[in-house]
């Protein structure tokens, strides 16, 4: 079993090399190991107890900087934005249709 290192941290430069003026947001992302001990970290079942023996958590990686960020809308704002999924759209016609010509 692997643990995956970090990733790395961005330096305050722009997606593909370029200077930018906004710097990106530095974020710890670090994975841990640890091993827990005590009677908190055990579960009796009836084929005896488990143990926990190593506890590891995996950090999410933030996004890559060339990615454009997801941006989280507030349902309670003012300003009007594009209709979304529930929405739907039906043409109706009101006007009545002649009968065609009957022939005999």
């Amino acid at each position: 079993m692997f643990v995956l290192p970090p990733p790395p941290r961005y330096p305050t430069m722009g997606p593909y090399g370029t200077s930018s003026i906004h710097p990106v947001p530095m974020i710890e992302t670090n994975n841990t190991l640890s091993n827990p001990t005590g009677p908190e970290w055990q579960f009796l079942v009836g084929e005896g107890t488990y143990t926990l023996k190593e506890d590891l958590h995996l950090a999410t990686p933030p996004p890559h900087p060339s990615e454009a960020t997801v941006p989280n809308p507030n349902p309670l704002s003012t300003h009007p934005q594009p209709a979304t999924a529930g929405t739907n759209v039906s043409l109706v016609t009101l006007d009545a249709r002649n009968a065609p010509p009957f022939f005999l």
